[in-house]
């Protein structure tokens, strides 16, 4: 529409505009951009090699979800994508612990660690 007709129509007859002008269809873009299967297995396959990583520091450390993303290099992707990303939510709470998994986890540790202390001494 002519933009002087618009306003002229809009300042003395609204109401016939309302009831005239056409509907606004807006389509969904749509994003053919990211394979989100071929992400979503090379993510997933990202965090269980995270997970293989952190398990392995000494002394323990807490192994979340986002720490698992952050060490695979996806934090921001999972923060904003994890329903386009399936296998890779599988991933993430097959991998993360809880923190009663943690704490028996640090407890194992520091029981290790006495026992090859303790038992080198010569005292």
């Amino acid at each position: 529409m002519i933009p002087n007709v618009y306003i002229w129509l809009y300042r003395h007859d609204s109401i016939w505009l309302d009831e005239n002008k056409p509907l606004v269809v807006q389509q969904a873009p749509v994003n053919k951009r990211v394979n989100w299967y071929e992400r979503d297995k090379s993510v997933a396959q990202r965090i269980y090699s995270a997970s293989d990583t952190l398990f392995a520091i000494e002394p323990p450390i807490f192994v979340s979800v986002t720490a698992l993303a952050r060490e695979a290099k996806y934090l921001a992707l999972v923060e904003q994508h994890l329903t386009s990303l399936p296998r890779t939510y599988e991933a993430l709470e097959q991998c993360a612990e809880t923190r009663e998994k943690y704490k028996q986890r640090c407890k194992h540790y520091r029981q290790s660690k006495r026992g090859d202390i303790s038992g080198g001494s010569t005292f």
